[in-house]
């Protein structure tokens, strides 16, 4: 009986260890969307940020080579 009790016990302490285990991990996952999509906007930001300096530079008449080297951008990327 004691046995037969322990392992009942043993059995749900299991599962609802495994419950709480699923639980963390996809709170982790939905955390980790969240983070790149906000990495997603920040870069989106940036990029049209180094667009539009390169484009006032360029329309002031100034060298971007620098800035284009500095933003590691491939040649064709503006």
């Amino acid at each position: 009986m004691v046995a037969a009790y322990y392992g009942i016990s043993l059995a749900l302490r299991q599962v609802r260890d495994a419950h709480e285990a699923a639980e963390a991990a996809e709170a982790r996952a939905r955390a980790a969307e969240v983070t790149a999509r906000e990495s997603d906007a920040w870069a989106a930001q940036m990029e049209s940020g180094l667009r539009v300096a390169v484009s006032k530079l360029k329309g002031a008449g100034q060298d971007t080579r620098d800035v284009e080297r500095a933003a590691g951008t491939p040649d064709e990327f503006f």
